[in-house]
């Protein structure tokens, strides 16, 4: 199974994710903001197969971390929450992020435990895919 770090200043909702990937048998390790969540992936760059992070977060916003995560991993496999959809100037940053890193995945709040389950299981299913064909 994934071991998933999860960045997310909402305790709700990292409490949701933490269920959900517990239940499914991932491992989990949780931030409560950016720069926290910054230095739990910097000590162990190699333990994650997926970050997950938030957007909109008061000590560091979502797109500088999903930046900075990807300076240090580029084929880092990430999935981004979103509350606000994608009209403001920094959704139209993380497009771009996009655009240029196809392993970052995009996922609109709120969302049911059924919709984020396909999403991860799609996520990580694709992961796996690229995992093998860059083995072989």
């Amino acid at each position: 199974m994934a071991h998933i770090l999860v960045i997310d200043d909402d305790d709700s909702v990292r409490l949701l994710v933490r269920t959900l990937l517990l239940l499914d048998g991932h491992h989990f390790t949780g931030a409560s903001g950016g720069g926290e969540g910054l230095r739990l992936f910097s000590a162990q760059p190699d333990g994650f197969d997926l970050v997950i992070t938030d957007l909109s977060m008061p000590d560091i916003h979502g797109q500088q971390v999903v930046a900075t995560l990807l300076d240090e991993k580029p084929d880092l496999t990430i999935l981004v929450f979103s509350g606000s959809g994608f009209d403001s100037d920094w959704d139209k940053g993380l497009k771009g992020i996009q655009s240029r890193f196809p392993t970052v995945n995009v996922m609109t709040k709120p969302f049911t435990a059924k919709e984020f389950r396909q999403v991860l299981s799609q996520i990580l299913s694709s992961r796996s895919s690229s995992d093998e064909a860059t083995a072989s």
